[in-house]
């Protein structure tokens, strides 16, 4: 990843910047993120120094796993066009925090002893395997919303305690220093316009 000189752009960015404002860029830019245990690999597979305590990797949700962020070295020895930040709550990693099963007001798929929540209000459970393991979703807060009739629906996701995507301080950990909301799309902060 090349640093900015001057007013000259990094291709890397710019060509992700094209990309994501439609323009064609010169190729499709590329960045990575995977499970914890497919990153301690790779990082072990190139040489490269990795914690071995799965949990000491920021980690951030999708609909499907938890994934880490590649870290700046690995993203620069790999070539990556982007890295993904994972925006998390106040205190950021592992993104989840323990909850009490009476504190869980969703249903739950699977009785589990101990079970975590993130920003999303999502309910998962530790799952090992062999060589590791993953957080498996549980409870989903918005399943009635989403199989509701309509009205009824719309009612429990006006209702429902959304995250704030402007807290800053779900940045506070972020593996880049000082990036805040505001640094990385202002535009986006600010309410819209092209990203920069």
């Amino acid at each position: 990843m090349v640093a900015i000189t001057g007013n000259a752009i990094p291709p890397q960015r710019k060509r992700t910047l094209d990309a994501l404002n439609l323009v064609e860029p010169d190729r499709v830019p590329t960045g990575l993120w995977g499970t914890v245990e497919g990153y301690q690999n790779l990082r072990k597979g190139l040489g490269m120094d990795y914690h071995e305590d799965p949990m000491a990797y920021r980690t951030g949700s999708t609909t499907w796993t938890t994934d880490v962020v590649f870290e700046l070295d690995l993203a620069e020895r790999l070539d990556l066009d982007f890295v993904r930040l994972n925006y998390g709550p106040p205190g950021g990693s592992p993104g989840f925090r323990p909850i009490k099963r009476e504190d869980v007001t969703c249903r739950l798929e699977v009785e589990a002893d101990e079970i975590n929540t993130d920003e999303w209000g999502v309910i998962r459970k530790w799952t090992p395997h062999e060589r590791g393991g993953y957080y498996e979703m549980i409870g989903y807060p918005l399943f009635d919303a989403t199989s509701a009739p309509i009205e009824e629906g719309l009612k429990l996701l006006e209702a429902y305690p959304w995250p704030d995507p402007y807290d800053e301080s779900c940045w506070a950990d972020s593996p880049m220093p000082g990036m805040t909301l505001r640094a990385c799309a202002p535009a986006w902060a600010n309410g819209g316009g092209n990203l920069r």
